[in-house]
């Protein structure tokens, strides 16, 4: 998903007023800018987000963002729950952990 550019459909930048696409996230990761898998999720959830409010309920690319928000909340809640189980908090906090989720979800090996 890449924001498209204000030549293209400047409409798409008055309707949608925080823009952010993958190459942002991921260059958050990469710069550690990241302090948790809250700070992430926010992100990835505008993502999404944006992705339904500016297309047409229905297109494909509506429907794809809602299937990534699903695969993002399940990845995170695995994360979260093999970090309970394990009784440490090695996924949630530093730029190794936000890798680990990003290559969970697909975006980057860690």
């Amino acid at each position: 998903m890449k924001l498209p550019s204000k030549k293209e459909l400047p409409d798409y930048y008055e309707i949608i007023r925080r823009p952010v696409d993958i190459r942002k996230i991921l260059g958050k990761i990469d710069d550690e800018k990241y302090e948790d898998l809250d700070a992430l999720q926010r992100d990835f959830l505008l993502l999404c987000k944006n992705t339904q409010t500016y297309n047409e309920d229905g297109s494909l690319i509506y429907e794809d963002s809602i299937v990534l928000e699903s695969v993002f909340v399940s990845a995170r809640q695995r994360i979260v729950e093999a970090d309970n189980n394990s009784g440490t908090r090695k996924f949630l906090v530093g730029k190794r952990g936000v890798c680990c989720f990003g290559a969970l979800m697909g975006l980057k090996e860690p």
